[in-house]
């Protein structure tokens, strides 16, 4: 039996990221870390630009990486041989992550962030019953200390068509779903207990609302193979009149030929696909172009207080949800908490709406 050890201390400080890239920007040159200081970072070839590459293939004004707060979003600014994210040329603006490769041209730089924390750092330590982790999961999975609940989603003209399944752990310590799915990796059990909140949610709404949209999440470790598709199946069996959408965490997808047979066995169980949190890690645009989902849900970091967002950081986003409308893909707004927030959502032409001002997350018999 492997051997669990759990640190005598959290470390409870936070830490400020800063956005970079990093590459060889000649061929005589080492690796170079440049950091992106600005919201609005051009980079090209002129010497006015706030990053000049150093290749006439590279064209004077070539691409901007626009900044707002965690979400990094890159444009191509007319350039002659074109901007690229991960080997694909753009053809709007899209969400950039760390880790990205983004290709001006023949010059290739990598995305990302890096940590500065304070310089002073405080200490807790937690009680010992926190740290059992074998005996929390066993009460989790053996017990059912677990039920599911059940968050509205809208279209823009206010009815509701679906819910999302949201796991509440009643186990001490892993209440939250972040601490409960923590605990279940360090003992390699988060896909098992991902498939068993799949299948309490569907039993819990049972035939309730049953033309409604039961969207079920993934966890990102979960390989989008013949396990997780015999587990669906076998929910189409169980409940073959419901509709479900299956949310894919960004994390869940390798490569286009495993999204695409993916894509192709959920069709065949009449179960749809949501690529969730989009915009706020590496870029699905190849995903976007090759195996549209039937539904793209915006991550709630592009949409906090957006009445007071800058006209760019706007103007990035009509282009997205354009860009996903006109693919026939309905585009989910979530964490929408305030009716100023909603109106400019509505103004952009989201299709579906999803957070508190709508409802929280609560058990069936309260929807």
């Amino acid at each position: 039996m492997a051997t669990i050890m759990t640190p005598a201390s959290a470390n409870l400080a936070t830490s400020t990221q800063q956005w970079f890239l990093e590459g060889t920007l000649s061929a005589a040159s080492g690796l170079t870390r440049i950091v992106v200081g600005k919201e609005r970072f051009v980079i090209g070839r002129a010497a006015s630009t706030d990053l000049c590459l150093p290749s006439t293939n590279v064209s004077k004004v070539h691409a901007e990486l626009v900044i707002a707060g965690q979400i990094a979003v890159l444009q191509d600014c007319g350039s002659t041989n074109g901007t690229f994210v991960n080997g694909t040329r753009l053809t709007a603006p899209t969400p950039v992550g760390a880790g990205d490769l983004l290709q001006f041209a023949d010059i290739e730089l990598r995305l990302g962030q890096t940590d500065e924390a304070p310089g002073e750092n405080t200490a807790v330590a937690p009680s010992p019953e926190k740290g059992w982790l074998i005996s929390q999961l066993h009460e989790l999975v053996n017990h059912r200390k677990f039920e599911m609940h059940f968050q509205p989603i809208v279209r823009a003209d206010g009815v509701r068509t679906g819910v999302e399944a949201l796991v509440r752990c009643r186990v001490a310590g892993l209440e939250s779903p972040v601490a409960m799915f923590a605990a279940a990796e360090r003992l390699g059990l988060e896909e098992r207990i991902s498939g068993m909140c799949r299948t309490a949610a569907a039993q819990s709404l049972g035939s309730y609302a049953h033309r409604e949209q039961l969207f079920l999440n993934t966890h990102p470790n979960e390989h989008l193979g013949s396990e997780l598709i015999a587990s669906l199946a076998e929910l189409r069996t169980r409940w073959p009149e419901r509709p479900i959408v299956l949310e894919i965490h960004e994390a869940a997808v390798p490569n286009l030929a495993t999204i695409r047979d993916f894509r192709k066995a959920l069709a065949d169980q009449q179960i749809g696909m949501a690529y969730d949190d989009f915009g706020a890690g590496q870029s699905r645009l190849r995903e976007l172009s090759i195996v549209p989902p039937d539904y793209l849900k915006f991550d709630r970091s592009l949409l906090i207080k957006l009445e007071s967002a800058s006209a760019a950081h706007r103007s990035l986003l009509l282009s997205l949800v354009t860009m996903a409308n006109d693919q026939g893909i309905a585009t989910i707004a979530e964490g929408l908490d305030e009716a100023p927030t909603i109106d400019v959502c509505r103004e952009l032409g989201f299709t579906h709406f999803q957070g508190y001002f709508f409802g929280r997350p609560v058990p069936v018999s309260e929807l």
